[in-house]
């Protein structure tokens, strides 16, 4: 999918009148239902899409046609929760974990783009993608941004676990990140005088 700007938007009134009638906020309102309870592979195109759905375009539209298609030929995907085969092993698995990734000034205005997926015992149970409400100065920056995102998920994910007293003993939560600096960053295994953005 292609991403959408301002010389997408129509500019004569027939080309206006024509955007108009397509029931694009309709759709998108279905489509982040399907986001939200099952397809988050979803998200961060319904996403684009939904930040221009108060400029209605036929370039707008024909994106979200083509996460219809998307959807037509995957319908047999989405989020099942199954008991596992065998009593839970942390020594092979983990009862919370999560990745956690950011793209650098990928938005418009130089905006970030961040995300993760949150699971509890190798169910996918959160997830989010969106764009920084502001500018980032640096990759690590953007990284550590989404990890800060992922530690206000793990307060509420733990608080909710612990209502349950379901788990007897508390579980770290491993977090699969791919940028050095950020890994270096949010350990504090950074020595004095180490720059951590080479």
């Amino acid at each position: 999918m292609t991403d959408l700007t301002e010389k997408d938007v129509p500019k004569t009134k027939e080309e206006i009148e024509k955007a108009e009638k397509f029931p694009i906020r309709n759709v998108i309102g279905r489509l982040w239902w399907l986001v939200l309870i099952s397809r988050p592979d979803l998200n961060c195109a319904v996403h684009k899409c939904a930040i221009w759905q108060n400029k209605p375009s036929e370039k707008l539209w024909k994106s979200i046609m083509t996460i219809l298609r998307y959807l037509k030929h995957t319908k047999h995907f989405g989020i099942i929760f199954a008991r596992p085969k065998s009593n839970f092993d942390m020594t092979h698995n983990f009862l919370l974990k999560c990745f956690s990734d950011a793209s650098f000034a990928s938005e418009p205005g130089s905006k970030s783009r961040v995300g993760y997926f949150y699971f509890v015992l190798n169910c996918l149970v959160s997830w989010t993608s969106h764009h920084s409400t502001r500018v980032m100065s640096s990759s690590t920056e953007a990284e550590c941004h989404a990890l800060v995102h992922v530690g206000k998920e793990n307060i509420w994910m733990r608080e909710f676990l612990s209502k349950l007293n379901y788990f007897s003993e508390n579980f770290p939560l491993v977090i699969y990140q791919d940028n050095k600096s950020a890994i270096t960053l949010s350990s504090g295994t950074f020595t004095k005088g180490q720059n951590i953005l080479e």
